[in-house]
């Protein structure tokens, strides 16, 4: 990727190649300190590459680590703060703040501000033509599902199906193995806003059983409630409702969940 600190060094390193080259040229330096100095060049640049790409691996552990604190917290608050701080602090680097950002995004999503949500997604696809493509495939795959799953849980099925095709259209197997969980919970959802509710419901109880962790059960519950609503089933939704109130901590959908269990008495 293109990182400034990346760009800046090798800008550097170029600049003082040609002084050195001159000075080697016209005989102003001995052929030791020339031959020492090309020495202490590439040493430089050999440390310089490993710094800077076990410097990526940290910010990348950084970002995965704070957004495993919002699966074990359900805190998206506590997220959205500690991604802001990382972002300044890692600001010279495109490819951590891009991941960042991506995190910075599923954060508003789950404290339900969609508006910040939906832009800091739609900066993140502005800033990825600054970036190689082969890195591109990955991060705009993980960008467009990430709209799909904005615009799709909260019901606009038309726009969340465009950037879902829109991610579909980028073949990366990784890609599908990593986030099998959260597709499969996705295609849930477009079955039960197309109507296909007995799939929907049978495919939601199979994610509960199978849910590792209470952010995921938490979210599963919610679709369930959404699905038993459908259904008419008031008794199933408030006891679906009722588990998301208790265990969902800061998350919005508890507040949703609040919200319904109070307009159904």
């Amino acid at each position: 990727m293109y990182n400034k600190v990346f760009v800046m060094f090798h800008v550097a390193l170029l600049i003082f190649c040609l002084v050195l080259y001159k000075l080697g040229m016209t005989g102003n330096i001995s052929v030791f300190v020339y031959y020492l100095s090309i020495f202490i060049l590439l040493l430089a640049l050999f440390l310089f590459r490993v710094w800077f790409r076990e410097t990526l691996k940290k910010n990348h552990k950084k970002v995965n680590t704070l957004y495993l604190l919002l699966i074990e917290e359900l805190n998206p608050e506590k997220l959205i703060n500690n991604i802001t701080v990382f972002l300044e602090s890692s600001k010279m680097f495109t490819d951590a703040t891009t991941h960042g950002r991506i995190a910075l995004g599923a954060g508003y999503s789950d404290a339900g501000d969609f508006n910040k949500a939906l832009k800091t997604y739609e900066e993140i696809l502005n800033q990825l033509k600054n970036i190689t493509i082969r890195q591109r495939k990955w991060l705009m795959k993980e960008v467009y599902f990430s709209l799909a799953k904005l615009y799709i849980y909260n019901s606009d099925l038309e726009k969340g199906l465009n950037y879902y095709r829109l991610s579909n259209a980028i073949k990366l197997p990784n890609f599908e193995e990593k986030y099998q969980v959260s597709i499969n919970q996705l295609e849930a959802t477009i079955d039960l806003l197309e109507n296909r509710t007995n799939e929907s419901l049978t495919k939601f109880l199979r994610f509960l059983s199978e849910a590792e962790s209470e952010y995921r059960k938490v979210n599963v519950h919610f679709q369930l409630a959404q699905v038993y609503e459908k259904l008419s089933d008031i008794e199933k939704q408030k006891e679906h409702l009722h588990y998301v109130v208790e265990n969902g901590n800061k998350l919005h959908i508890a507040t949703q969940a609040r919200e319904i269990l109070a307009s159904l008495g």
